[in-house]
C-alpha cells in the first residue's frame, strides 16, 4: 500500500529529536476519519523545503500529530530549472484546474496575472476585495498543496497574490540569465519547440518564465510590452488553444526539454 503524504511546516520537525509534533485539526480528521490510520502505521511528511520524513504515527488526536522520524532524505525535484508561470485568472473552476495540472507537472512558480482582455478581474484595492483575495489564495494554495501530495512532489509552487500583467513582466525582467517567453497566438512567432532546440548548446537558464494570455489573448500593447522588457514571443501551434491548454502545454515541452532525467 502506498505511503501517505503529508507537507508540515518545518518548525514542527525536530531533526535532533526525531520527533515532529504538528498541530493541524484538518490533517488530522484526514488521516481519523478518512484514511483511518493508527498509530504504528508509516506516514511520510514533507517540509516544502525539499526534505522528506519517513515516519512511524505516534497519535493523531485533538487536532494534534505527533510522530517519529525514521529515516530522513533530501530529494531533488525533477526541473533542472525553475519555471514561473504568468496564468491568467479564468472563468469557473478553469483556473483551479490549471493550477493542478501545473503543480503536478513541476512548476516552480504561479502569478495570477491580470490582462486587457481578461474575463476576470480582481479587486486589488478595496477592503472587502483584499479578504476575498485572501480566501481565494488560500484555497488555491491548498489545491496545489494537494496536487504536490498526490503526485509525490517534495515541493509546493509558490504562488503569489494576483497583479497587473505589467508588474510580472517586470519582475521577470529582473532575473539575470532567464529565459522569458510570451506565448502569442495569431502571430508570426517561432514555435516554442524550435525555440528550445535552437538553444541546444547554449548555456541553460536560470530562470524560465512563461506568460499565458487570457480568453481574448494578449492585445497587440501587451506583447509589444513583454517584448520590451525582453521577453520572446513564442507560438504553440497553428490551433488556438485555451488559456489553461495553452500553459500546461507549454509547461509540458519545457519539462521534455529541461528534466533532470533526460
Amino acid at each position: 500500500m502506498t505511503v501517505p503524504r503529508f507537507f508540515i511546516p518545518a518548525a514542527a520537525i525536530d531533526s535532533k529529536k526525531g520527533t515532529i509534533v504538528h498541530e493541524d485539526e484538518r490533517l488530522t480528521r484526514q488521516i481519523n476519519n478518512v484514511l483511518r490510520l493508527k498509530a504504528g502505521d508509516r506516514i511520510c511528511l514533507l517540509d516544502g523545503l525539499g526534505s522528506i520524513y519517513h515516519c512511524r504515527m505516534e497519535s493523531a488526536g485533538k487536532g494534534q500529530l505527533k510522530a517519529s522520524i525514521e529515516q530522513s532524505l533530501k530529494i531533488e525535484e525533477p526541473f533542472q530549472i525553475p519555471v514561473h508561470v504568468g496564468l491568467p485568472l479564468l472563468k469557473g473552476d478553469r483556473f483551479e484546474w490549471a493550477l493542478e495540472k501545473l503543480t503536478e507537472l513541476g512548476v516552480a512558480k504561479i502569478s495570477p496575472i491580470i490582462v486587457t482582455r481578461s474575463v476576470v478581474q480582481a479587486d486589488l484595492s478595496s477592503e472587502n476585495g483584499g479578504r476575498s483575495k485572501s480566501n481565494k489564495l488560500d484555497r488555491w494554495l491548498t489545491i496545489m498543496k494537494e496536487a504536490a501530495e498526490q503526485c509525490e512532489r517534495a515541493t509546493i509552487p509558490r504562488l503569489v497574490p494576483p497583479r497587473r500583467f505589467g508588474l510580472f513582466l517586470q519582475e521577470c525582467s529582473l532575473v539575470k540569465n532567464s529565459l522569458n517567453l510570451i506565448c502569442a497566438e495569431r502571430r508570426q512567432a517561432t514555435s516554442l519547440v524550435k525555440k528550445l532546440d535552437n538553444d541546444e548548446g547554449l548555456p541553460s537558464p536560470q530562470e524560465i518564465a512563461i506568460a499565458v494570455g487570457a480568453e481574448g489573448g494578449f492585445t497587440g500593447g501587451e506583447v509589444e510590452e513583454a517584448i520590451t522588457l525582453n521577453f520572446l514571443p513564442v507560438s504553440l501551434g497553428q490551433r488556438i488553444l485555451r488559456s489553461e491548454t495553452a500553459a500546461i502545454y507549454a509547461l509540458a515541452i519545457v519539462a521534455s526539454k529541461y528534466s533532470a532525467s533526460e
